[in-house]
């Protein structure tokens, strides 16, 4: 809760913050407990500063890509780290973020730090999941610019032929201007075709050379978030595995797809009682389709 209020004090001051820019372009998911929809207007009212601005930000900026779980203390129980958080209030943020593992627990409170649990750095780590994030595009995305000129150039070749076929005069002019142009320059065809393989395999060469730095970031990038991620609690139980699922899909699923999933984790089971199970547990809502969802995005406490 405190990083979500801090983090709206930022864009208060600034309508930007990297938190609510990977939210919005689905990077991340963020979750938090049903709590803090209530508790964030109470805490802002406090403020000195602009509260009735602040509580607009809020609503507008943060409710709608906000999930909000209600977690049960049953959740993740008799995890030693999570039993030795002292205040009982900061325990449902563990429990969820070791029920979604791996996660990150974005905390100042020292009543989780202390025991190892989550990361006071959020600024900084999220900082570092942007930068991963965009060294993913670049290296990705030579490639499948790559691609997608490959089959441009197939795409028009194929074009052009085709619209030869349908002319037999077309085919013999292509065929013929082909031939007399290797008959009559052979030399430089050759010279032609062994300059354009040397340039494939320099360009290739090239390539990989100025792409390596973009890896060695990436890989650093990488060291640092996964030693800020919080690990799952294993074995997986299936209340987990599907609040994970729904985490990682954004979206909401079927029970069959759910069954599914579980079966993938060795957990076998009937859909009636995955079913019983999911609507059991108060983390787990229903969307209009009646397919299950983690939590609920936030809604607005007023209008404007």
């Amino acid at each position: 809760m405190n990083v979500l209020f801090q983090d709206s004090m930022r864009y208060l001051q600034q309508p930007f913050t990297v938190l609510t820019f990977l939210a919005r372009e689905e990077a991340i998911t963020l979750l938090t407990c049903e709590h803090v929809r209530a508790r964030m207007p109470e805490l802002i009212a406090l403020k000195r500063k602009r509260p009735a601005e602040h509580l607009r930000i809020w609503e507008q900026a943060y409710l709608p890509i906000a999930r909000f779980v209600a977690v049960p203390e049953t959740r993740c129980a008799g995890h030693p780290q999570i039993e030795a958080i002292p205040d009982p209030e900061d325990r449902p943020f563990a429990r969820l973020a070791i029920a979604t593992a791996p996660s990150l627990l974005l905390t100042r409170d020292h009543h989780l730090t202390d025991v190892g649990l989550g990361t006071s750095a959020w600024a900084d780590i999220l900082t570092v999941l942007g930068s991963l994030i965009e060294l993913d595009a670049a290296i990705h995305g030579s490639g499948h610019a790559a691609v997608i000129a490959a089959r441009l150039v197939g795409l028009l070749t194929a074009r052009i032929w085709k619209l030869i076929e349908s002319e037999p005069l077309l085919v013999l002019a292509a065929l013929g201007a082909g031939l007399l142009f290797v008959l009559c320059n052979w030399e430089q065809t050759v010279r032609s075709l062994r300059t354009a393989v040397d340039m494939l395999g320099a360009g290739g060469t090239r390539l990989l050379e100025a792409s390596e730095p973009a890896f060695q970031s990436r890989e650093r990038a990488l060291g640092k978030l996964a030693a800020e991620l919080q690990p799952p609690m294993l074995p997986r139980d299936i209340e987990s595995i599907c609040a994970r699922e729904l985490a990682v899909h954004r979206q909401s699923l079927t029970t069959e797809a759910l069954r599914e999933r579980c079966t993938g984790h060795d957990h076998p089971l009937a859909q009636r009682q995955l079913t019983s199970i999911l609507n059991a547990h108060t983390s787990f809502t229903t969307s209009r389709r009646g397919e299950w969802e983690l939590g609920e995005l936030g809604r607005p406490l007023i209008e404007g």
